[in-house]
């Protein structure tokens, strides 16, 4: 296993001003455990990244929480997701959404019986 963090590998070098990013054309990173896959809606650089996020019934973001010195702000799209930040549990239904600081440890549960899909923007972006 890599010693490095998920989003280390969304990292891309600087690009144009402008950047369409087509669905069928986003990165795909999938976690070995835990069910979780993240698509990036953003083009990988700049000071803003959006990802979004897929993730199983009882699966996690992470085994653990953790942390990273970014602002984060997740809206759930489809299912239900809770925010596991410094230890409180937030519960999110469609349509709901949750901002936070990323430096506190944080991770994604889904506590549904139904895969999660729901969308994240950090910045600045961190690796």
């Amino acid at each position: 296993m890599l010693d490095l963090p998920l989003f280390s590998l969304f990292q891309e070098p600087d690009g144009a001003a402008v950047a369409v990013v087509r669905q069928d054309n986003r990165m795909l990173v999938r976690s070995p455990t835990g069910g979780v896959a993240y698509t990036r809606v953003s083009p990988g650089h700049g000071r803003l990244e959006v990802l979004e996020g897929h993730l199983v019934p009882g699966g996690s973001s992470a085994a653990e929480p953790w942390s990273h010195p970014s602002e984060e702000c997740v809206v759930v799209l489809r299912g239900r997701l809770v925010v596991e930040v410094s230890g409180v549990e937030h519960l999110l239904e469609t349509g709901d959404a949750c901002y936070f600081d990323s430096s506190l440890p944080h991770r994604y549960l889904n506590p549904g019986d139904e895969p999660a899909t729901y969308l994240i923007a950090t910045t600045p972006p961190s690796y």
